[in-house]
């Protein structure tokens, strides 16, 4: 009956046990953290129609690639299409189409935390100036035409939100006392989302 009884408590002393073991957390190291993995939202098409034959220089919005979320310090590239809805086209004369800094953010013709030439505080990210995110991609772009602008975007280390607002114009050497016109504004405009690189 002794021994019986000391089995007993063995017993019941060895499944106490095993089940504190089983039912206690055990420390180990932390989960890693995400690791940041930049995207790009979907692409805005173009619109159903769009206007022509307006007077000398203007343009429509003509699509764009879509809203980035980039981890802090990578570069992007983003695409614009902008159709020719003047009677004149670009690269006439050498006044060429770009796409120029615009309100609210960064200003008219203000630099960017976005992108630019390295100067005035903008970082290089090969823009043609500072306040000049693109050139036409080709020598001539006639009226009823598209140029398909391509630029590229660096994300600030400070996360957050960010927008590039652009508005398309023509420069060139001065005519008639005058080196540039801006086109029509639309509204153009990226949003860049800045996660915190891990």
């Amino acid at each position: 009956m002794v021994f019986s009884r000391r089995v007993s408590g063995v017993v019941v002393a060895v499944a106490i046990a095993t089940a504190l073991t089983l039912s206690t957390p055990v420390a180990g190291p932390a989960p890693a953290a995400a690791a940041c993995v930049s995207s790009t939202g979907p692409g805005i098409p173009p619109p159903p129609s769009v206007p022509s034959g307006s007077p000398v220089y203007n343009s429509s919005w003509y699509g764009q690639s879509g809203y980035m979320t980039l981890c802090a310090g990578e570069t992007s590239t983003a695409t614009l299409g902008v159709y020719n809805s003047g009677s004149a086209g670009w690269g006439e004369g050498s006044w060429k189409a770009y796409l120029g800094t615009w309100n609210p953010e960064p200003g008219q013709d203000k630099p960017s935390v976005l992108g630019g030439d390295g100067t005035i505080g903008s970082p290089t990210t090969g823009w043609p100036r500072y306040n000049r995110v693109a050139i036409q991609p080709v020598a001539y772009v006639g009226p009823n035409q598209v140029a398909w602008f391509q630029f590229q975007v660096r994300a600030p280390m400070t996360p957050g939100t960010y927008r590039l607002y652009l508005r398309p114009l023509v420069e060139g050497p001065l005519l008639g006392g005058v080196s540039g016109q801006w086109m029509r504004d639309q509204v153009i405009y990226w949003q860049i989302t800045v996660m915190a690189s891990t």
